[in-house]
């Protein structure tokens, strides 16, 4: 394993809210880029790379209803591919046939998840409830893919790995202190 010795980070985020009688909307959009630089370029890997687990972008949108004792969220997010997995000689032993001499990269799917809360109680000081939360509505992709370098600067992707998680349905009761 090799700490980068220098690294640079820039990024920009934009976000919005609009209500209107108990109704929102909020949207975020975030653009970053990261860039690592490490002393493997002796191998030709990872001469510079992205910042594990940083994505190029990611964005969500929410869709709320706030009114007496309900709460209704919707969220649609989603976001690029980020780097998983960097290459690494000391790690994978530099082996040309080797499952990961090449960095894995994850592309965040899009995901649709819903909450709904209903406040049975609330006084002064204590607040309690029923919450029904779904998660993963789409069934979203999982996907990780490799990219292979053919010589000449061609570069190949292929998938290292997918899944899909499945839904995710939750009910709770929720209590809270002020």
């Amino acid at each position: 394993f090799q700490r980068p010795r220098v690294g640079q980070t820039w990024g920009v985020e934009l976000e919005g809210q609009l209500d209107f009688q108990g109704f929102y909307l909020l949207g975020n959009v975030t653009a970053t880029n990261t860039v690592v630089f490490t002393d493997s370029f002796r191998f030709g890997l990872n001469s510079d790379r992205s910042l594990d687990g940083q994505m190029g972008w990611m964005a969500d949108l929410v869709l709320g209803y706030s009114r007496g004792r309900h709460d209704l969220n919707v969220v649609l997010d989603g976001g690029g591919q980020r780097l998983h997995r960097a290459a690494s000689p000391e790690v994978d032993n530099y082996d040309p046939q080797a499952e990961f001499q090449t960095n894995v990269f994850f592309q965040v799917p899009t995901r649709l998840s819903l909450a709904w809360t209903w406040r049975i109680f609330k006084t002064a000081s204590t607040v309690g409830g029923i919450q029904v939360r779904g998660a993963n509505l789409l069934d979203s992709t999982w996907r990780f893919t490799q990219r292979y370098d053919q010589g000449f600067g061609f570069r190949d992707q292929a998938s290292w790995r997918r899944f899909n998680r499945g839904p995710e349905l939750g009910v709770g009761l929720t209590f809270g202190i002020r």
